[in-house]
């Protein structure tokens, strides 16, 4: 319990004088017959009082500091884990992306907006990829389609061909068996001008032999 104070102030120094007792003490210093307890005496030099204020203060100051120092760690420490290096990993995933792998898939795992742009991300290259093989497919199958007429063609060819070498190979024959069937040179020209146009397929044609003269003359025609 608190009595009346008194304070002495002298130069760069105060001091405080404070009695202890009273009605307040009662309960606890019964039978007592003044119940005066003490005399609180309290003397402050004002040199050191000021040292101790800087130094708490300064200590209160380097504590701010050190505080501001470790949430500013921490926030950039968060800022690299959480922000910096999943945009960075995003951005080399777009970057290889740019340069034709579509098979590149950017990390999905958190929930984050940045998560979920890489979701997006891998959701459009995967669509990508996809149209990219249906094409990739559809020039294959062209390429075989073009390798197949080609062939037909060269096949059609050939058989054009020899369906002409068989032709001449027939008039030929038929020619020779003529030969052997007579030995007329004018029933043999007739026969054979009958025969070469129709099997050859020429419009005109004719038979002409040199005559004593030295000048062609037609024979058959």
């Amino acid at each position: 319990a608190a009595g009346p104070e008194a304070v002495v102030g002298e130069r760069g120094r105060a001091e405080v004088v404070r009695p202890l007792g009273g009605l307040a003490c009662a309960g606890c210093h019964a039978g007592e017959t003044n119940m005066k307890v003490g005399v609180v005496q309290l003397a402050i030099d004002e040199h050191s009082l000021q040292r101790e204020v800087t130094r708490l203060f300064g200590i209160a100051l380097w504590s701010v500091l050190g505080f501001m120092g470790v949430v500013t760690g921490a926030t950039v420490l968060s800022l690299h884990f959480f922000l910096t290096r999943p945009l960075r990993r995003l951005s080399e995933t777009m970057h290889r992306a740019e340069e034709g792998d579509f098979l590149a898939r950017a990390e999905a795992g958190s929930k984050d907006e940045i998560g979920t742009l890489g979701s997006s991300f891998n959701r459009m290259l995967a669509r990508i990829t996809s149209m990219k093989a249906e094409e990739i497919d559809t020039h294959r199958d062209l390429a075989a389609a073009h390798e197949q007429l080609l062939l037909k063609q060269a096949l059609e060819n050939t058989n054009a061909k020899l369906e002409n070498r068989v032709t001449e190979l027939s008039t030929l024959y038929d020619v020779a068996r003529q030969l052997n069937a007579t030995l007329e040179l004018p029933e043999l020209f007739a026969r054979i001008t009958e025969l070469v146009p129709t099997r050859l397929r020429i419009p005109q044609f004719s038979i002409m032999l040199v005559n004593a003269e030295g000048k062609l003359e037609v024979k058959s025609a």
